[in-house]
């Protein structure tokens, strides 16, 4: 992710078509998944940030949108660290209450 972060729009590009593989890879590691959906917001801000500096690139800004969406649709795994701490807690909440 820091990657994307470097002022270098080739740079930039580079580690954009890196995390397209891991985006468009259906069968993710778990571990992978987790940390991708714990940043996805940051991931999707700094697509965004690209996908304005390199406005006329039209097949770049339709892999950037096609990226985004599926970002917003991955979801926390229950084998990922937060996810069982969370359901450990509601669990100990439904159990008091």
């Amino acid at each position: 992710m820091n990657i994307l972060k470097n002022e270098s729009g080739t740079i930039q590009l580079a580690s954009f078509h890196v995390l397209k593989a891991f985006l468009w890879n259906s069968n993710k590691p778990p571990r992978v998944q987790c940390i991708i959906v714990r940043n996805k917001e940051q991931f999707v801000r700094l697509l965004l940030r690209l996908s304005s500096s390199k406005k006329k690139d039209q097949e770049l800004n339709r892999e950037v949108t096609q990226a985004i969406r599926i970002l917003e649709e991955m979801y926390l795994i229950s084998v990922c660290p937060v996810a069982v701490a969370e359901s450990q807690m509601r669990d100990a909440l439904a159990a008091v209450f």
